[in-house]
């Protein structure tokens, strides 16, 4: 079971707790639905959000990364003069090498939060991608149980359907009717 019907099942479960085990075990999903113009502006502010997110780490990672690398060439300079061995042992030495360790410190964090943010928007964009397609509504002559009159068990069944949905929605999925 993937995660996201790890996460239709989970609210499957929740929204369905005190139906009728019968309803239960008839609801089935299938994906496809198209986006209404409310939920196509939440989606849009969503990743424009994310996107903007990920441009801002861009760059700052980009000012890191020339920072490291002019650093770099500043150590391969100084690693390549006689008195590059004996600076380190000097305050000024010591707080240029503490700078350098605090700056490629930094880069490290900078490229982990992109890859973070990355990661949330391509995982948003999987998720809007995929809605889930409700089960059709049912009469009660689709029922037939000894315990529930059938008018009863197709009661159950839409309201669940019904509060099903209406979690499906909230949690960020699209849900098709």
């Amino acid at each position: 079971m993937n995660n996201f019907e790890g996460l239709v099942y989970n609210a499957m479960q929740s929204s369905l707790e005190g139906y009728a085990v019968a309803v239960v075990d008839s609801i089935e999903f299938e994906l496809k639905r198209e986006l209404t113009t409310e939920e196509h502006q939440q989606v849009f502010v969503a990743v424009d959000r994310a996107i903007t997110g990920i441009e801002a780490a861009q760059k700052e990672r980009d000012v890191y990364a020339k920072l490291a690398s002019d650093v770099g060439d500043i150590i391969t300079l100084l690693q390549n003069n006689e008195w590059a061995e004996n600076i380190g042992k000097t305050n000024v030495g010591g707080l240029l090498e503490y700078q350098i360790t605090r700056l490629m410190n930094s880069i490290a964090d900078i490229n982990t939060k992109l890859l973070a943010a990355e990661a949330a928007l391509s995982a948003a964009n999987e998720k809007l991608q995929v809605p889930v397609v409700l089960p059709p509504r049912k009469s009660a002559s689709c029922f037939v149980d000894e315990e529930f009159s059938n008018a009863d068990l197709a009661v159950i069944y839409n309201a669940a359907r019904l509060e099903f949905s209406v979690k499906i929605k909230n949690a960020g999925f699209t849900v098709e009717e």
